[in-house]
């Protein structure tokens, strides 16, 4: 259990005291950002009654928010995966797409803007991609020597498991934005610390949260979810994502057209039955499966499901502890049992010249290693001393 390797002994318990996320700390002590602020947000950017970090900002603080910033999903939360999202207004204000035709902000956006400030939930995982838009934000606003605020949220993950692949450079891309694991065990502003070690003449603060601690999971901050992202429903949903997320990665639908995505997986040619009792031999910990069937259909949350119509045979995933669970080991497994009961019908999705399953992983060695029949155990383990180097690098950057 790699992520074991440095971090075993700590224990998994709820927060003394209820959470308090960046922006209710900057409420709380009437804290300032000084200047004209663009703020990068989205839906997800509340404070812990429900009123939108603008609101706080702008309404309550007195800020001069000049522009807003959206990522993937939209300002809303509602564009579907990888769809284009489009500048818009909102109260007002111009909302500039970071998801569209530019990743980053351009110094015409940036334009008259002092301090940029993020707010946006994440969850996680290294392919999701409002880290990668906060990494180029920092970026762009270091070209342009403007201050960055990152009001932190918390990892619904916890800050104790860290697992996957370090990202291989020569895989990077807008869904593997820096050598990190696949489960960083970081929040955003931790994040952000480790990145600007990298970056010159970036002035950068983190507002910390309040009643955060490294094992406190979702459960225990006392937040409301309010999901991310259309697929990303639950806080169940974001615990399995970074299992069930990789299914992407084969041409088996990874519950998307459906309501419990990343939950659900299957194909019209699998056999569920053999594929729930070969899982459950395989003794991973913290879950169990049984068989199912769905029927994807095109929903606003997922307009182009894999197996449109068709009547899906899988697996139903449910954590029942996610303390022991381990998310890669677990979609690497579920990837291995459908290769070996499946192979003629078996495939990896293709993008471009290479594999998504490569991008997603942050490198090409476990889709190599199962081709060439690795056991799961095998390249998991291989892939240790490079999480213990990075839990070890990473130790500078955390703040809780």
């Amino acid at each position: 259990m790699f992520f074991w390797v440095a971090l075993g002994f700590l224990s998994f318990q709820g927060a003394d005291t209820p959470v308090l996320s960046g922006v209710d700390v900057l409420r709380k002590d009437e804290g300032a950002v000084s200047g004209r602020v663009g703020l990068i947000t989205n839906h997800t950017g509340v404070a812990r009654d429900g009123v939108s970090t603008l609101t706080v900002l702008r309404d309550e603080l007195g800020v001069d928010i000049v522009a807003l910033f959206s990522p993937e999903h939209g300002y809303w939360g509602d564009v579907a995966a990888g769809d284009d999202v489009g500048s818009t207004t909102f109260s007002a204000i111009l909302i500039h797409s970071l998801y569209g035709d530019t990743r980053a902000p351009t110094p015409e956006m940036l334009d008259g803007i002092d301090t940029l400030v993020f707010d946006i939930q994440d969850i996680g995982v290294r392919f999701y991609t409002y880290i990668s838009t906060m990494k180029l934000a920092m970026e762009a606003a270091a070209a342009a020597q403007i201050g960055f605020v990152v009001l932190d949220r918390p990892n619904p993950l916890g800050g104790v498991r860290v697992e996957g692949p370090v990202l291989d450079p020569d895989f990077a891309s807008f869904v593997g934005i820096a050598p990190i694991p696949l489960v960083h065990g970081m929040t955003a502003g931790e994040l952000a610390r480790l990145f600007a070690a990298s970056m010159t003449g970036l002035e950068l603060e983190v507002i910390q949260m309040r009643g955060f601690r490294r094992s406190t999971l979702w459960k225990d901050t006392g937040l409301s979810w309010n999901p991310p992202s259309p697929n990303i429903r639950t806080a169940r949903a974001a615990l399995a994502y970074p299992a069930f997320g990789l299914i992407e990665g084969i041409n088996v639908n990874e519950g998307r057209g459906i309501e419990d995505t990343f939950e659900r997986i299957g194909a019209p040619w699998i056999d569920g039955e053999k594929l729930a009792a070969a899982l459950s031999q395989a003794e991973l910990p913290g879950v169990r499966f049984r068989s199912t069937s769905f029927t994807p259909r095109a929903i606003a949350a997922a307009p182009r499901p894999k197996y449109r119509d068709e009547i899906c045979y899988g697996v139903a995933m449910t954590i029942t502890d996610e303390a022991r669970f381990e998310a890669v080991r677990t979609g690497l497994t579920t990837i291995a049992t459908i290769k070996a009961l499946h192979p003629e019908a078996f495939e990896w999705v293709r993008r471009g010249e290479g594999y998504w399953i490569d991008l997603l992983l942050g490198t090409d060695r476990p889709r190599r290693a199962l081709e060439d029949g690795m056991a799961v155990d095998a390249i998991v383990g291989r892939e240790a001393s490079e999480l213990a180097r990075f839990i070890e690098h990473r130790r500078a950057y955390l703040l809780y």
